[in-house]
This record gives structure tokens, sequence and C-alpha cells, in this order.
């Protein structure tokens, strides 16, 4: 398979990744704070980020360098949280 055609593909997944975080959150109240949300943000901006940066598109590029340290943080800050017990 060709590059062009892979890295294609990992900007559909970026983008379905984005799609998806987005609707959860228009759909399910508190969504924006759970891990799959953040997850989710973080896979859409790696994919993103480097599909953007194959095509020459520094702008995006950078602008998803910064989401996926965003999603990074708030992934880590997820799972550092204390355990409730229920």
């Amino acid at each position: 398979m060709e590059l062009v055609v892979i890295m294609d593909l990992i900007g559909w997944v970026g983008a379905a990744c984005f799609l998806i975080a987005y609707v959860l959150t228009t759909r399910i109240p508190g969504t924006s704070d759970t891990l799959h949300f953040h997850v989710l943000n973080l896979a859409g901006g790696i994919c993103f980020a480097a599909n953007a940066y194959y095509y020459g598109t520094m702008p995006l590029t950078v602008l998803n360098v910064i989401w996926i340290f965003l999603g990074t943080y708030a992934v880590i800050k997820i799972l550092r949280k204390p355990k409730t017990a229920s």
C-alpha cells in the first residue's frame, strides 16, 4: 500500500475520533470528563498531526501537537485521580 493512502487513512481515523468525541459530548452530559473522551481526542490529535505533517501543513501540525499535549495532560490527570469507593 502506498504511503499516501496510509496517511489518508490515518487522517480519516483522526477525523472519526474527533467526530465521535464531539457527538458524545453533545449527546451524553458529563462525557467531557471521561477517559474515553480524552483518549479519542488524543488519538485524533495524533492522527491529524501525522497527516498534516505528511502534507506539509505546518499550522495544523502545530495545532495538533498542542492538542496532543492537552490530551495527554487530561488522560494523565484522570488516571492519577484517586478511585472512590462506590
